[in-house]
């Protein structure tokens, strides 16, 4: 579905990093199992297969968000659901007991994640975000970029929308993306979390957090640290 373009810090970068964008299994996982896999892409009892990174502490008791820029030819009525759905999704986030405070800034102001909404759709390549290496990278409903430092640290996210989004599905997405710009890369392909997370490689019917989202959310990003 949404594939994620990862890459290093420009001040370090090697060049992009290819990452999974899901990881299939059979039924309920441990917290264990499910935190391993969306937070580094690790099977149910393998090891990692991507980094684990993370906001630095310092920043994560006011992490700004913003919509960006909204292009001239995007939808008026999806522009208005994505704001109500970026709304939702920071409160959302806050009530999940974890140590990420969100705090949404005014439209066009530059945050710590960034959202744009773009005039494309699925299938185009990306244009206007100045960022690389997202701009070039080919677009699904959403796509979301994060790059972060030597020290596994995230410093910079970004979220694209296409203009051809289906407004029912904009907030389970803009919720989605949004908690995987947090450091949470890696999809689930299991039916059994179809309705239990946000992180469903194959349904955008949740719009809420479950049970075990929220607690990866606390896991990563424990209270009073």
């Amino acid at each position: 579905m949404r594939r994620l373009a990862l890459a290093l810090a420009l001040a370090i970068s090697t060049g992009p990093a290819a990452a999974l964008d899901w990881v299939s299994a059979n039924g309920p996982l441990t917290d264990r199992d499910f935190y391993r896999l969306v937070s580094c892409g690790a099977k149910p009892g393998g090891p990692c297969r991507e980094a684990l990174v993370k906001w630095p502490a310092k920043k994560v008791g006011d992490l700004t968000i913003s919509i960006y820029r909204v292009a001239e030819g995007y939808p008026r009525r999806l522009s208005r659901s994505a704001s109500a759905a970026l709304d939702a999704t920071v409160a959302e986030i806050n009530r999940a007991g974890s140590a990420v405070r969100l705090r949404r800034l005014r439209d066009g102001e530059f945050a710590d994640i960034r959202v744009f909404l773009l005039d494309l759709r699925e299938g185009d390549t990306i244009t206007g975000t100045g960022l690389r290496p997202l701009d070039g990278e080919t677009i699904e409903a959403a796509r979301v970029q994060v790059w972060w430092n030597g020290r596994r640290q995230i410093v910079d996210a970004a979220v694209v929308f296409a203009s051809d989004v289906n407004r029912a599905d904009i907030r389970s997405i803009m919720l989605e993306e949004t908690t995987q710009a947090l450091g949470f890369l890696t999809d689930i392909r299991d039916p059994w979390y179809n309705s239990r997370s946000v992180f469903s490689e194959d349904s955008n019917s949740v719009t809420s957090l479950g049970e075990q989202d929220m607690m990866v959310l606390r896991r990563h990003y424990p209270p009073g640290n």
